[in-house]
């Protein structure tokens, strides 16, 4: 789970048909927004980070959550306006 300078996250998904869910937390640990939630096929995926969904997001510490299947991670982004 990796995101870029250009607010991409990229992701891999191991296995078709796996339940995925990316999302955005605040430091409180309050879901802000929902990047993504469905199935994906295996492989690799790239995610943008809609401008309609950072204008709602003050400059700050954000978190985003990776689910697929039984894989979680989390990682830490700092928004800057």
């Amino acid at each position: 789970f990796r995101a870029d300078s250009g607010t991409v996250f990229e992701y891999d998904v191991p296995r078709s048909g796996e339940p995925v869910a990316v999302g955005v937390f605040d430091v409180r640990g309050r879901r802000v927004h929902e990047l993504f939630r469905g199935a994906a096929p295996a492989g690799t995926h790239r995610l943008p980070w809609r401008d309609d969904a950072l204008r709602t997001l003050a400059s700050g510490t954000y978190f985003v959550r990776l689910e697929a299947g039984t894989f979680e991670q989390t990682r830490r982004i700092v928004l800057v306006k």
